[in-house]
């Protein structure tokens, strides 16, 4: 829900700036801290809150696009869409299972826990 709020402005933003780097960087902030957000959370709500900001971050997609677009040539551009969208699907396909060793866990950290249900956050 997020990301297709936040897509088109991160959109907007790399049309009229052409910053990608830092479009992503800042991006990537909220996908950091809704991750902290998601280990430390002591409520389904800030479970919830902690997935809204890491789909803010993945909207600097938007901008990813953009640069691609801006600068392949129309002949190489379907491939390079092609390969970067699937590369991501791969990752969305694979990477929950690269958390399988993490079902064991059971430790304390200071006032955190860490337990299968907030390992997600930490990987």
């Amino acid at each position: 829900m997020a990301n297709l709020l936040v897509g088109p402005i991160f959109g907007m933003v790399f049309d009229s700036t052409h910053r990608t780097k830092l479009i992503v960087l800042f991006a990537n902030l909220f996908e950091i801290g809704g991750n902290f957000m998601y280990f430390a959370a002591q409520s389904k709500y800030m479970v919830l809150g902690s997935r809204f900001l890491v789909g803010i971050g993945a909207g600097a997609e938007a901008a990813l696009l953009g640069e691609i677009s801006r600068t392949t040539s129309q002949k190489e551009r379907t491939l390079v869409f092609s390969i970067t969208i699937a590369i991501g699907q791969i990752g969305l396909i694979v990477g929950p299972g690269l958390n399988l060793f993490l079902r064991q866990l059971d430790y304390k950290i200071g006032p955190f826990v860490l337990d299968k249900y907030t390992s997600p956050g930490v990987s």
